[in-house]
């Protein structure tokens, strides 16, 4: 899509453990259109699991037995059910309307259902087959990611400093 200026824009995620990134890439959105409408995925679409593959905690557990059992007791939630995201999100001042419950993969019929012109996708899942549909129709704007950071850094930070502050060190 060329750079245009539309009536409704999309923007979908889990939106848990939100960070700046999030922050500027909403703020981005807004830019395209009149409204940004947002839309945030279920529990049951997030899966905090898949947080936990993209990088290599096994040291950091293997040290820390007590933290091992609180993941294994996180089960497959995220770290904020989806009504505190939902919550969240919606209180930013340029989101101006929350769809809850957003499919996973963001289709043309979502972008209809929801009277949007196009979506906003992050360049790291531009070639992504959850977004494959919206580019093929010529539905999406890729946002070049400014900050990189992610939730998954942050839990890994929290978790690092966890098993420092626990084995003694300084973090």
């Amino acid at each position: 899509m060329t750079e245009q200026w539309c009536e409704n824009i999309w923007v979908d995620g889990s939106f848990d453990v939100v960070h700046f990134g999030h922050i500027h890439k909403l703020r981005q959105a807004r830019k395209y259109g009149q409204s940004l409408i947002v839309g945030v995925h279920s529990d049951e679409e997030v899966s905090i699991i898949d947080l936990f593959l993209t990088f290599d905690l096994r040291p950091v557990l293997h040290r820390d037995q007590h933290l091992l059992q609180i993941l294994r007791n996180i089960g497959k939630h995220p770290v904020f059910n989806e009504n505190e995201r939902y919550r969240l999100v919606s209180g930013l001042k340029f989101v101006d309307k929350v769809v809850e419950d957003a499919p996973y993969h963001t289709t043309t019929s979502i972008l209809d259902e929801n009277q949007c012109n196009f979506c906003v996708i992050d360049e790291n899942i531009a070639n992504n087959e959850r977004t494959e549909e919206v580019r093929r129709a010529g539905r999406c704007v890729i946002a070049k990611q400014a900050f990189k950071i992610s939730s998954q850094d942050i839990i890994e930070r929290v978790i690092r400093m966890h098993a420092a502050i626990h084995n003694g060190e300084d973090h």
